[in-house]
């Protein structure tokens, strides 16, 4: 949550003083929070725009594992989970997948 925070803070209109603080006080706010609660802050927003990259259904799927976990989740865990997703998505379609290829081979 924080790392999202952080990276949809709106751009800078006119990099006046007053907007370069609020985003640096904004940044080291969130940049806290992650520190308090255990969080190594790159870790945190790898995983974060990670997140941001999955497609709905596998982020519900990735929500509902994390429900089962008491720790916020490391970026090796969502690293994990993809790479899982993908092997098992590649071996429940492998012939749709062959067939896919074949036919864009043939246009």
């Amino acid at each position: 949550m924080h790392v999202k925070s952080a990276v949809e803070f709106p751009p800078l209109n006119d990099g006046s003083g007053k907007e370069l603080h609020k985003l640096y006080d904004t940044i080291q706010q969130h940049l806290r929070a992650l520190k308090s609660m255990g969080q190594e802050p790159l870790a945190s927003f790898i995983t974060s725009i990670t997140e941001l990259k999955l497609d709905a259904t596998n982020m519900f799927v990735w929500q509902r594992h994390c429900q089962s976990h008491v720790d916020v989740p490391h970026y090796y865990d969502i690293l994990q989970f993809i790479d899982h997703r993908a092997q098992a998505s590649e071996s429940i379609n492998p012939i749709v997948s062959k067939r896919e290829g074949k036919g864009a081979e043939a246009t």
